[in-house]
């Protein structure tokens, strides 16, 4: 992949821009996971591939999104046989340019090489992309080779992210994952021989059954391999998923929040001791290697998604993509939705609600907007939940363990 555009160059005149782009296919699907994704064949998989690059073409190229005249927008619609369309040009790639590229899912690492590559350069082609862009892809320990490793390197990918989970074996097999322990520590280093230096780690804690000292053991295993990242997240029972139905249906407990806080209190420490930064609630990384692309998220950024279900926020207008490829929930953003949005994303990072970022993001300063929170604020101050300076407002270690109800207080 070819880059045209010096980053530092044009971060004055353009802003940048994340791609995402959803891979919607599985081996199997495991049994806690909520993301779309369903088990495909190599037509599907070619299919996906042209639908990726014509939708990536259309949005750089005329910058307007379809949407049913029936949304709430104002403007006169296009007409296009018998069927209006709202055009709105929110992304003009020309106003942009790209600093990272984001291959989730489902499994990216599913697809040919060649499938990836092709989007890759589609993305090259229709927009300015920086000399230093953040190239990620999600990949399962069960499918990735030597060969496919070599051409995500020579295709430009410099970040992977295992999906590994977990370290037991028992554990492995019971939430559904292809892989094994051993399958996932010859991964790692057959990613480390091929000269991958950005790795992150996905595992998960409070599985059911799972005892503290299991949860330490995985998370010793982690650390031994050496990864720069580790995203650690506790189990969430999702209702559109088989663990759901399976808890619904008494076959296992949720772990106790007791444990569930030991877990992710140790994990804290743990990692803290050996050099990573506790950057957002689930992910730590070595200094200099926090995920950019994610940031985007959680910094209230730009960011555009490709493929079903990916959802997109440019130039403050949140739409999402549908199963059969349609531009759906269009929503345009007015104050009150951008400074909830801003804060609820920002209390997730170690910075937390930044004064001068939030008046330079939204318009109008913090305290103008929450002035009605002011109390409530200093009361979680003083339960020792939230720190607040001339700088901003963020959670304490303490105020993660209930970070969700104190988000909805902005929202």
């Amino acid at each position: 992949m070819t880059s045209k555009v010096n980053a530092l160059e044009k971060e004055n005149s353009r802003k940048p821009l994340g791609i995402y782009i959803h891979v919607p296919f599985c081996e199997s699907k495991c049994g806690y996971c909520g993301f779309y994704s369903h088990k495909g064949t190599l037509e599907d998989y070619e299919e996906y591939t042209e639908k990726a690059k014509l939708a990536i073409r259309e949005l750089a190229i005329r910058g307007t999104f379809k949407v049913q005249w029936e949304s709430k927008f104002c403007g006169e619609p296009m007409v296009q046989g018998d069927t209006k369309f709202y055009g709105e040009a929110m992304v003009q790639s020309d106003s942009f340019y790209v600093d990272s590229i984001f291959f989730g899912g489902g499994t990216p690492s599913i697809l040919l090489p060649a499938q990836i590559e092709s989007i890759l350069k589609t993305i090259d082609d229709e927009f300015d992309v920086a000399e230093n862009v953040e190239i990620t892809l999600e990949a399962n320990p069960g499918i990735l080779t030597l060969d496919k490793l070599k051409s995500y390197k020579d295709m430009g990918i410099n970040r992977l992210s295992l999906g590994v989970q977990s370290f037991n074996d028992d554990e492995l097999k019971f939430i559904g994952r292809i892989h094994d322990s051993k399958t996932a520590k010859e991964t790692f280093e057959l990613c480390r021989k091929i000269g991958f230096e950005n790795i992150n780690l996905d595992l998960i804690f409070s599985l059911p059954g799972q005892e503290f000292e299991g949860w330490c053991k995985n998370l010793q295993q982690a650390a031994i391999l050496g990864p720069e990242h580790l995203s650690v997240y506790g189990l969430q029972l999702e209702e559109s998923t088989d663990f759901f139905r399976r808890f619904q249906e008494g076959e296992f407990s949720e772990t106790t929040d007791e444990v569930d806080r030991k877990m992710y209190h140790w994990t804290c420490e743990f990692l803290r001791a050996r050099g990573f930064e506790h950057y957002e609630i689930s992910n730590w990384a070595k200094p200099g290697f926090e995920c950019r692309h994610n940031l985007k998220y959680w910094n209230f950024q730009d960011y555009l998604g490709i493929g079903p279900s990916a959802a997109s926020f440019v130039n403050g207008i949140r739409f999402s993509v549908g199963e059969n490829w349609e531009i759906t929930d269009v929503h345009n953003n007015d104050l009150k939705d951008s400074a909830g949005e801003f804060c609820f994303t920002a209390l997730r990072i170690s910075e937390g609600i930044d004064f001068e970022k939030f008046e330079d993001k939204i318009g109008v300063p913090f305290w103008s907007v929450y002035k009605n929170q002011r109390d409530e604020i200093q009361k979680l101050v003083s339960d020792g939940l939230v720190d607040v300076d001339s700088r901003g407002v963020r959670l304490t270690e303490r105020g993660i363990d209930i970070s969700n109800g104190i988000m909805a207080m902005f929202v």
